[in-house]
């Protein structure tokens, strides 16, 4: 099999995940920690639009931060933006304005150019259909139970919760996904999710040095043990807020490329 190229990559979001139109307009949000990606998106944006405009960000420091007020708007103005940046623009006010207005777009927080080399190159027809498919599973459940060699037991109750896909599809006016996408979620009842989580693979940007061991009780956390890494986690959850304990979601990849990453 031929090695998979920036070419590919362009072909793979501009015709198959957007199935970008004649005339469609382009921007591309980033930062200083993610040029290099960006540039590659940028090239291959110029070969489908005759208009593709890239903006800097420089003063994101954390996930959800709001964009300064013309990038917002230049969100909003736009058919289709891209946001190939280090912290996370997806759960913004800015790009649900900009989803509102009809705009197209795409978040890729955190992105590296393996990560699009290998994750981007799947049959992205084939991945919309299977995350449906469990979806859909989801959504006709009452409840869950995740267990692992570890000590993972948790369970969650979803009756009556709707499971969403996460595609990498974003052919219609509005559509929103996290590239390179492959999942399907669902939020369980607040208060009903309970039993213990073992992290030892990836949390978040946390460097593991022993397992991250969670206990939730009524669907909040209430102790969290560990190593090293287990204060840094229990110290963003502090800071974040009382909110932050609460088991808020149950995501199942479904991107057969994806791989766990330190």
């Amino acid at each position: 099999m031929a090695a998979v190229n920036n070419r590919d990559i362009a072909q793979i979001i501009f015709k198959t995940c957007l199935a970008i139109q004649p005339n469609e307009r382009v921007l591309i949000v980033t930062d200083k920690f993610k040029t290099v990606e960006a540039e590659i998106i940028r090239d291959a944006a110029v070969g489908y639009s005759k208009e593709v405009e890239q903006l800097m960000l420089t003063s994101m420091t954390e996930n959800a931060q709001e964009p300064p007020e013309d990038i917002a708007q230049a969100m909003r103005d736009t058919d289709i933006a891209i946001f190939v940046t280090r912290y996370s623009l997806s759960h913004t006010k800015a790009r649900l304005a900009a989803s509102s207005a009809g705009t197209r777009t795409i978040s890729m927080p955190g992105i590296t150019r393996d990560m699009m080399l290998r994750s981007l190159s799947i049959n992205y027809d084939t991945l919309a259909r299977e995350s449906e498919t469990l979806a859909n599973m989801l959504s006709s459940g009452s409840s869950v139970r995740i267990t692992s060699s570890e000590g993972t037991d948790l369970t969650l109750s979803i009756a009556n919760r709707s499971g969403y896909p996460d595609t990498g599809l974003v052919r219609s006016p509005g559509d929103f996904v996290n590239l390179p996408a492959g999942e399907a979620f669902i939020a369980p009842i607040e208060d009903e999710t309970r039993g213990t989580i073992v992290f030892d693979g990836a949390v978040a940007n946390i460097e593991l040095d022993k397992s991250i061991i969670i206990q939730v009780k009524n669907g909040r956390i209430t102790k969290i043990s560990g190593g090293r890494a287990a204060k840094q986690f229990e110290k963003n959850v502090m800071a974040a807020g009382p909110n932050a304990r609460v088991a808020c979601e149950l995501g199942i990849g479904t991107n057969p490329k994806a791989i766990l990453s330190p």
